[in-house]
């Protein structure tokens, strides 16, 4: 129902990406042709402090979609939420190039002791989003 609705309100087709299992579209268009597809007005953001931070949000903060379209549909974005805008601190980096992340640390910081892998394919993965981190009150 979605992919016919964009093709019938004139989306280019070339500009829409599927995620690998389609629960995720991104769609490229102009401001004007998602105003009509959401029959919404989209307005133009300006932080307060930082005047080059400028984002199109819905000013509304609501937008319609085709009740078929909206049954396929979780979310359009972006929309009407705002991205944090973040402070940037300056601190002390460590001396070694991988910004402090070794084993040892992780196990420290895991409380694992001094186990160690003995298989030849172990691997280690590390991975940080920006400022973004698990917290135990998240799923309260």
């Amino acid at each position: 129902a979605v992919l016919v609705w964009l093709k019938e309100a004139g989306v280019d087709m070339n500009a829409v990406e599927a995620t690998g299992n389609s629960d995720f579209l991104t769609v490229t268009t102009t401001v004007g042709l998602a105003e009509e597809l959401l029959q919404a007005e989209y307005h133009s953001f300006t932080h307060k402090y930082r005047t080059n931070f400028n984002v199109m949000r819905l000013g509304s903060g609501s937008y319609t979609l085709p009740t078929a379209v909206a049954e396929a549909v979780d979310f359009v974005g972006p929309t009407v939420r705002f991205p944090a805008v973040q402070q940037l601190t300056l601190r002390a980096q460590p001396s070694s190039p991988d910004l402090g992340v070794t084993p040892s640390f992780l196990r420290k910081l895991y409380k694992v002791g001094d186990a160690t892998g003995k298989a030849s394919n172990n691997n280690q993965t590390v991975a940080q989003f920006l400022g973004q981190y698990y917290s135990p009150t998240d799923p309260q």
